[in-house]
């Protein structure tokens, strides 16, 4: 069967055809009418669905540390990094996108590994371009970061429930299993920074809301999983709304315990403390894994550039606004701080107080918890999508096994140890370790490796000169041998915006420019945390 598909596979390079019709897995797994393997998604997801999920995507959790970010270490670094960061996110996935465009076959997303009989993931590109032992270490740095993360989000969501529960019901409780016979308890505790319980073996109602919620999504294809896509950008463009409305309108123009100014003297220039800068702001965009699932999946004719590029617009202007407006509603740092330094680094555990010198309308209160919840829940299941579609187009588990390890494993995980210190400590340095090497490195030397394996014609043809830049007005199409000549339906310009000059740099030298800043921003984010936590 192997050498089948190999011989229909070169049958279809020499006549750059695609070839869909060839989606027939190792493992057995069927496939519908149309080719589409049923243990993936088909081409469905449009133009907005696509901007939802990749806008869902780059916010994550993480957005509500920037107000405390803004004041601890000021407004211009902490923008600027913002700003640089956003970019080099969106190059790194347009130029991941294209490395998988030139797989021979897969111009249009459409193409079949010859080795497993499905489609190109992300592990599948790096061995395409760099090898079976490249292939191994993606798969090991892609799982501990995707997973790493996605445990840490399960942990917080528990809590975020558990605590939802406490605030709706006024009483949350859970199963003490270090004590015989296992004993039910409840807590009345009402800040998410205290202990919740007291002890850290518990199963908690909040964990069992949590699986019923995210399991059954993450067990579906990303495809079937846009309607809660759609439920959480609408909930979060809202709340975001309502929370910029309190910031600027609601806090300021109120009397009483709710009266709160707006004051950008709280966010300085900048200060000497930037210690969490980097690694905050790098990591809150590191989506850039999830993007050869979606692109696998959009619909013919959806562009890739404009996806991206929206996205990540949208994104920017959401942190910005978020962090700024924050940073100047409350007072997060020093000893005038509304409350303690660890609720002050997670703004939503500001927003959620009604009393108090942080005291908030209900409206406020009950707009915080909405929007722990309808931000968390789902982007868990997108991560274990992901996770499960490279086990599962890499070869190395059955759809099934590849559910059990992406989707039923890390909850298992998380129910045992989700209230132990020394846990979340190990995932944190993990998703740090590894993040920023498959997310910011990986995609632009898989770039510069498509460039040298598969030039275009267009490629072969310009003339560069002595600075390595070359010229717009130089590049002509020109006579080529047909296998050489790559056809699809979108080229993806890695600089898609009209930039209003003659000259662009030359694509690897800026691959390997923001690889290596990466790599050195990764490197230093890691440094400063150990320095920190020691």
């Amino acid at each position: 069967y192997q050498r089948r598909v190999r011989g229909r596979h070169r049958q279809a390079m020499e006549n750059n055809e695609p070839q869909q019709e060839y989606h027939r897995a190792e493992d057995g797994s069927s496939t519908d009418e149309s080719g589409e393997d049923q243990a993936m998604g088909g081409k469905t997801i449009g133009f907005w669905g696509g901007i939802s999920l990749l806008t869902n995507n780059i916010m994550g959790p993480a957005m509500v540390s920037f107000p405390y970010l803004y004041q601890k270490a000021g407004w211009l670094p902490a923008t600027a990094v913002m700003i640089v960061c956003g970019v080099i996110s969106g190059f790194a996935s347009t130029m991941l996108c294209e490395a998988m465009r030139r797989i021979p076959g897969n111009s249009e997303f459409t193409g079949t590994n010859p080795e497993t009989g499905r489609r190109y993931e992300f592990c599948d590109t790096v061995k395409h371009y760099f090898g079976h032992r490249a292939f191994t270490g993606a798969q090991i740095f892609l799982n501990l970061s995707l997973q790493s993360s996605n445990i840490a989000a399960m942990i917080v969501c528990v809590q975020t429930i558990d605590d939802l529960l406490k605030f709706v019901c006024k009483i949350s409780g859970a199963l003490r299993y270090d004590v015989w016979p296992p004993e039910f308890i409840t807590t009345n505790v009402t800040s998410m920074t205290e202990d919740m319980w007291p002890s850290p073996w518990c199963l908690s109602l909040g964990l069992l809301v949590s699986i019923l919620a995210c399991v059954p999504l993450g067990m579906v294809n990303l495809d079937e999983n846009m309607w809660a896509q759609w439920v959480n950008m609408i909930a979060f463009v809202v709340i975001w709304a309502m929370f910029l409305f309190q910031f600027t309108l609601i806090a300021p123009l109120s009397s009483g315990e709710y009266h709160r100014p707006l004051s950008p003297s709280y966010t300085p220039v900048a200060t000497s403390s930037q210690s969490q800068t980097l690694g905050v702001v790098a990591f809150s965009w590191a989506f850039i894994v999830t993007i050869p699932s979606w692109v696998n999946e959009k619909q013919r004719g959806v562009s890739v550039n404009k996806s991206i590029w929206w996205s990540c617009s949208m994104g920017l202007a959401f942190k910005v606004l978020f962090g700024l407006l924050g940073a100047w509603a409350y007072q997060l740092v020093g000893d005038d701080a509304v409350s303690s330094s660890a609720d002050c680094q997670n703004v939503l555990l500001i927003l959620d107080q009604d009393s108090g010198p942080a005291a908030n309308p209900v409206v406020t209160v009950a707009a915080s918890y909405i929007f722990m919840v309808t931000t968390l829940i789902p982007g868990i299941p997108v991560l274990a999508i992901v996770v499960r579609y490279n086990l599962v187009s890499g070869g190395l588990c059955s759809p099934g096994w590849a559910t059990f390890w992406a989707v039923i494993f890390p909850w298992i995980l998380t129910a045992f140890l989700t209230n132990t210190d020394a846990f979340s400590t190990v995932l944190n340095y993990a998703a740090l370790i590894f993040q920023g090497f498959v997310n910011f490195v990986l995609p632009p030397l898989l770039f510069v490796k498509c460039l040298d394996k598969y030039p275009t014609a267009i490629e072969k043809a310009a003339l560069i000169d002595d600075d390595k830049q070359v010229h717009l007005t130089d590049k002509q199409d020109v006579e080529a041998p047909k296998q050489q000549i790559l056809r699809s339906e979108e080229e993806i310009e890695i600089l898609p915006l009209e930039i209003g000059c003659r000259v662009k740099p030359d694509p690897r030298k800026l691959a390997l420019g923001m690889s290596g800043l990466m790599f050195v921003i990764s490197a230093i984010a890691i440094v400063l945390t150990v320095i920190t936590d020691a």
